[in-house]
């Protein structure tokens, strides 16, 4: 599986703290300590693409919102998004019924986003 090195650390303390959200809530809805989500804060701990959907879902945010800026992302493969090309990875090594699980699930999050703009329109 390809990794993802970033100079900079992920944009989950920015976001959080933008939204009023305590670690300790944060790593509650994510399923882990405080102490782990300060590291993955802080850039000590990696943060793989199944934490960067947990955050991302918790946030209810895009997990692309959450990713330093391109320009921070260590691109071994010179010149393609290494952050993409690490998340189609992953999904490439799912099963193909935890594939159809995520897509439903993607899905499901999307149908209720719309909802939500539509009921506040």
């Amino acid at each position: 599986m390809l990794e993802t090195y970033f100079m900079e650390p992920p944009r989950i303390k920015e976001v959080r703290k933008a939204k009023g959200i305590t670690q300790t809530a944060l790593a509650k809805a994510m399923g882990v300590s405080p102490g782990y989500l300060s590291m993955l804060e802080s850039g000590q701990k990696a943060l793989t693409p199944r934490r960067l959907l947990a955050c991302a879902t918790a946030l209810d945010v895009n997990p692309s919102d959450l990713a330093p800026p391109h320009d921070a992302i260590l691109d071994p493969t010179s010149g393609s998004d290494h952050f993409f090309l690490t998340v189609m990875d992953t999904f490439r090594n799912l099963s193909p019924a935890n594939q159809e699980k995520l897509l439903s699930y993607g899905e499901f999050l999307l149908r209720s986003k719309q909802a939500a703009t539509e009921d506040e329109e």
